[in-house]
């Protein structure tokens, strides 16, 4: 019931329950906004993208962990430069 940005380090999910953090729940009790926040997310990035120029700076296919959402095993290096388009 308050911010705390701790709740995320690695020392301390550690001992937590895997599924004690699950953003949008599952099976009968599912998020009535799941679908919403993630079409909203999707029109925020496609905004991002369209005023950005993302470059990666990897040579090699970066390493995907299949959890609840993708991750990337040692994240994306990449620069991000302002674009004149609108």
């Amino acid at each position: 019931l308050k911010f705390d940005p701790e709740r995320f380090n690695k020392t301390v999910i550690c001992p937590r329950h895997k599924m004690a953090y699950f953003p949008f729940g599952g099976g009968h009790r599912i998020c009535i906004g799941k679908n919403f926040a993630l079409q909203q997310i999707m029109l925020i990035l496609t905004t991002i993208f369209q005023r950005f120029d993302v470059h990666s700076l990897q040579k090699e296919k970066p390493q995907q962990l299949p959890l609840v959402s993708l991750k990337q095993l040692h994240g994306i290096n990449a620069t991000i430069t302002h674009t004149k388009r609108l």
